[in-house]
């Protein structure tokens, strides 16, 4: 069951890898290049809200851009204790939720308790969409909408933002957002969280 479950984790972040790098044909700028002063401070939480694959991505990225970091696929409020920074991956599965154990309620609670331990511990939240227009959606776009007021700074996918979903709930929320390319595009704003 259990290299099973690896096994269709690996083909997942495949897909999405290879899905990513399409071009997206859309003519959306990037709001802001990246940031232009570090906002989060290493050691970084990284964890998955949905159970997608794409914390396991950001932690990837993480880990080649040389960012200090710990994932953790169900964090939750009591585990941001000592970290730096709070990467938040979006994408709702629901394979991921199946082998996770875990109800949709719980999930959103988890995720709601967690960024708002964050905010109360002055941890700077940092929320990412790399799911593109695919991994849009009820269940996404409900995450998002909740998560993204407790957020200081998003980096989503272009073709994610095509309807400009997180350039609206960023600016109705003052948030910095970045929208990128495709995901190789994603390492050069989450870098500059750090540096």
């Amino acid at each position: 069951m259990r290299k099973a479950l690896l096994i269709l984790l690996i083909v997942s972040i495949l897909i999405l890898t290879w899905y990513f790098r399409l071009p997206s044909g859309d003519n959306h700028a990037e709001t802001v290049p990246h940031l232009f002063k570090p906002l989060g401070r290493e050691r970084a939480l990284i964890t998955t809200v949905g159970q997608g694959p794409e914390g396991l991505i950001v932690a990837k990225m993480a880990d080649e851009l040389k960012i200090r970091n710990y994932y953790r696929y169900k964090a939750e409020a009591i585990d941001v204790e000592g970290y730096g920074s709070l990467l938040v991956a979006v994408g709702y599965s629901d394979m991921g939720m199946l082998s996770s154990r875990i109800s949709w309620g719980e999930e959103k609670q988890r995720a709601l308790e967690l960024v708002k331990a964050a905010k109360k511990q002055r941890i700077p939240v940092i929320l990412l969409h790399l799911g593109g227009r695919s991994r849009r959606g009820h269940k996404n776009d409900e995450l998002i909408n909740m998560l993204a007021p407790h957020a200081d700074y998003m980096i989503v996918l272009r073709n994610g933002n095509r309807d400009g979903f997180f350039s609206r709930i960023a600016k109705e929320n003052q948030i910095p957002i970045t929208v990128v390319r495709d995901m190789e595009a994603v390492k050069i704003p989450l870098n500059s969280v750090y540096r």
